[in-house]
């Protein structure tokens, strides 16, 4: 029996995304391939994981990040990896914030 490797592709990439501050913002990220490729997170060259209560990221690729604030801004790299090869792409999280306090 012949086993069938495949590269990771990306099938539902993840777009820009616009938020307000102190929203939680979920970011789908979908990749196949064989074996089945392992979804990864990354902003501005940090590894995003779930020991940081901030960061949810769940076993189909989606990132979850709860009570977005301006540190939260910027470029997410969303990346698959399996045995075969990886592929990566991009997003910008945009937040919204107040520009004065109440």
């Amino acid at each position: 029996m012949l086993s069938c490797l495949v590269p990771p592709s990306i099938s539902d990439p993840p777009v820009d995304t616009t938020v307000s501050q102190g929203d939680t913002v979920t970011i789908r990220c979908v990749a196949h391939g064989a074996p089945n490729p392992v979804i990864s997170w990354i902003k501005d060259s940090v590894h995003l994981s779930d020991d940081n209560v901030h960061y949810d990221v769940s076993s189909s690729g989606t990132l979850t990040i709860r009570d977005v604030s301006k540190g939260d801004e910027g470029r997410y790299r969303c990346a698959a990896r399996n045995s075969v090869g990886s592929v990566s792409t991009q997003m910008r999280l945009t937040v919204r914030g107040e520009d004065f306090i109440n």
